[in-house]
């Protein structure tokens, strides 16, 4: 339906509520603009997948990774965990905060940290440790 069509139905639902007040034309416009920007904003992609054997993402500064092998970037997120802690006695503590440290190419998850603390650079860097540790255990 185009911002017109819309702004015709808005006038004839007025008409049909005995409004004599309703919305004008270029307030159904703006807020329709609105509405198709966030929409946007939503929809842009961080990961723009696979073109031939490179995996391109880009950055939060719109910069373009490319990503041809495994341990080449790692990303790190914070998640609220949708689960309770709660004490002995019964007292609610909170939700937990998940921090994992992903690798980009393999989808891997390299390091994690649960705990209560709110996400921040040095519980990254506690991911970045315990992925290191991991992963210099496994090749011996």
């Amino acid at each position: 339906m185009s911002p017109a069509q819309v702004a015709v139905r808005v006038a004839a639902r007025a008409a049909e509520l005995e409004e004599a007040e309703y919305p004008s034309r270029s307030t159904v416009y703006r807020v329709l603009r609105l509405q198709v920007q966030e929409r946007e904003r939503r929809g842009q992609k961080r990961s723009l997948g696979w073109r031939g054997e490179q995996l391109a993402l880009k950055s939060r500064t719109g910069e373009v990774l490319s990503v041809g092998y495994s341990n080449q970037v790692w990303q790190a997120d914070h998640t609220r965990v949708d689960v309770l802690v709660v004490e002995q006695s019964g007292a609610v503590l909170g939700r937990p905060w998940l921090t994992l440290v992903v690798d980009s190419y393999s989808r891997c998850i390299m390091g994690m940290h649960l705990g209560m603390e709110a996400p921040s650079a040095a519980l990254v860097r506690v991911c970045l440790a315990n992925a290191k540790k991991t992963t210099l255990s496994l090749k011996g």
